[in-house]
């Protein structure tokens, strides 16, 4: 059963409307988008040590000019994969 996507409207209006939470509870003194931005970091930190989302390749010095961002890289499932390299194996 294929899952029925929302409006871009409804989207977006979603967001406004979590922007608009989030500002409200800033004004409050809650910084939220502080402790959203550190719960991601602490995602991002603990998910390196999974072996699907490893950055290995990205990490390596011959790969590091390639990378669109410094402190953004590829996990192994995003990593392309040379299929003529695996047809001649």
């Amino acid at each position: 059963m294929r899952e029925r996507k929302l409006p871009l409207r409804t989207v977006l209006q979603n967001f406004i409307n979590h922007v608009d939470t989030l500002e409200v509870k800033r004004t409050g003194g809650d910084d939220i988008y502080e402790q959203q931005f550190q719960e991601l970091k602490l995602l991002t930190e603990s998910l390196k040590g999974k072996p699907d989302y490893c950055c290995l390749e990205g990490e390596k010095d011959v790969n590091r000019r390639k990378n669109r961002y410094k402190d953004i890289l590829p996990y192994m499932n995003t990593t392309a994969v040379d299929f003529t390299y695996l047809k001649q194996t």
